[in-house]
């Protein structure tokens, strides 16, 4: 099972309906809980299988303008992290990806604003799906991409929480500003 579906709903949490906050996690939280226990019991049942949940670097931290996405894929490493254990011992591997920025058509489209203080690293889907798979039965938790790697390194061992937070907050705030623009169009 692969578990890759994201809604990260840019944008100032307020500023959103709750109906679309309440979307976001339904598919980022209900839905893999959901394929997880139902494709993990076939799995069990046979003795053997692979699940790969997707999660983010915003998982680690507080994601300003991101935060209800951020939180939910926290909930995703969470999950991912403590069924390694508990399935591994049915023969079930897991393993959460933790990716930063994937260059996929919906990020392109929704986050084509630039960084001011740091342009996150961009990897293409290939690659990450490359390094997911490579993980499976290796790691619980793991970062692909060496410079997303070290930076989230840096943020969560060397940076305090706040200066984490804060740096978040302009680099999200910058890349949604389309983002926000569009929606004014839009609505």
């Amino acid at each position: 099972l692969v578990y890759n579906a994201a809604f990260p709903n840019a944008g100032a949490f307020l500023d959103k309906p709750v109906d679309l906050q309440r979307s976001v996690v339904t598919l980022n939280c209900l839905r893999p809980t959901e394929l997880t226990h139902h494709f993990g019991s076939l799995m069990r049942a046979r003795g053997r299988g692979g699940v790969i949940l997707m999660s983010s670097l915003t998982a680690f931290n507080g994601s300003p303008f991101v935060a209800n996405y951020g939180a939910t894929k926290a909930f995703n490493m969470v999950l991912g992290e403590g069924l390694w254990y508990e399935l591994g011992r049915s023969g079930i591997d897991v393993t959460v990806c933790c990716a930063g920025v994937i260059t996929t058509p919906n990020f392109e489209e929704g986050f084509s604003g630039k960084a001011s203080i740091i342009e996150p690293p961009k990897m293409s889907p290939e690659a990450v799906a490359r390094s997911a798979v490579e993980a499976l039965g290796r790691r619980s938790v793991f970062v692909p991409g060496r410079m997303n790697s070290f930076l989230s390194f840096i943020m969560r061992r060397l940076m305090s929480r706040r200066a984490t937070v804060r740096l978040m907050a302009k680099t999200v705030e910058d890349l949604s500003i389309e983002d926000r623009q569009t929606e004014q169009h839009v609505g």
